[in-house]
């Protein structure tokens, strides 16, 4: 018997009879949707006659490990100020380029100027690896 635990999803699949010992391997078709998901694995074994069974073995992690909730809260978090910041740097340059380089002397365009600077700082290696 294999069992795949999914904990993103709280599910689990238990397959009976999946294999034979001498297969020494299984193929598991998943549905797309749990393809990419984190799982845990887990087997035994069950004698011929169905008398006997062993004791399960954690087989490992697949996938890595599920977000918890709060990791995806911090995440879309995180991908929302990225999106604000690409925004606000998108406006910048633009105004730097219709300056011809030159910074406005203009409150607005100073508050602009600290903002983007702010996130940058702030984003650096994110927006580096995702670039």
């Amino acid at each position: 018997m294999v069992l795949l635990y999914f904990p993103g999803k709280d599910r689990s699949i238990p397959m009976f009879n999946a294999a034979r010992r001498k297969d020494a391997e299984l193929f598991i078709p998943l549905h797309k949707d749990y393809a990419n998901e984190p799982m845990e694995v887990y087997m035994c074994f069950r004698s011929a006659d169905g008398t006997e069974i062993s004791d399960s073995v954690y087989l490992g992690n697949v996938n890595g490990t599920a977000m918890t909730r709060q990791e995806i809260i911090n995440q879309q978090k995180t991908d929302n100020d990225i999106l604000h910041f690409k925004a606000l740097e998108a406006k910048y340059l633009k105004i730097l380029e219709e300056t011809g380089g030159a910074m406005p002397n203009t409150k607005a365009f100073r508050v602009l100027q600290t903002e983007y600077k702010a996130l940058k700082h702030k984003y650096r290696y994110i927006i580096d690896q995702r670039e």
